[in-house]
């Protein structure tokens, strides 16, 4: 299978897509934190859109690259779930519900770096680097 145009398609299209759906929904009225952190997000899908020509040549630095950038990616969400649980009043249905909504968010990112890790895609990129590609 090819990996990497596998993570190329996948990883340049979402991130265009995300970027350009927060930049043209963004409230205008929002705060700004919101602001501060939608252009963050938008800073994060323009450097992921920038790394699809590297993966597609096989660059295993672009690879460590979409490691990290995902990475970052799950840190806040795992940040927001505890900051969340701290206040959750209402019993325990109310923080279900939460660990719910956040499990949720936070499988997205763990399954894109259990791809990025699995040996098959370590194996594509660093076999791109052996051969002199």
């Amino acid at each position: 299978m090819r990996w990497r145009l596998i993570l190329t398609l996948f990883i340049g299209t979402a991130s265009i897509l995300f970027g350009s759906s927060i930049l043209l929904l963004s409230d205008p009225l929002a705060s700004s934190a919101v602001r501060t952190s939608q252009l963050g997000l938008i800073g994060l899908c323009g450097a992921s859109a920038l790394l699809a020509y590297p993966l597609w040549t096989g660059r295993y630095w672009a690879l460590l690259v979409l490691r990290f950038l995902v990475f970052l990616t799950a840190v806040p969400i795992f940040a927001l779930s505890i900051a969340d649980f701290g206040h959750a009043q209402g019993g325990l249905s109310t923080t279900l519900g939460n660990l719910a909504f956040y499990g949720s968010l936070f499988t997205v990112p763990m399954f894109v770096l259990a791809v990025l890790f699995h040996p098959s895609v370590v194996d594509e990129f660093r076999h791109q680097n052996v051969s002199g590609s």
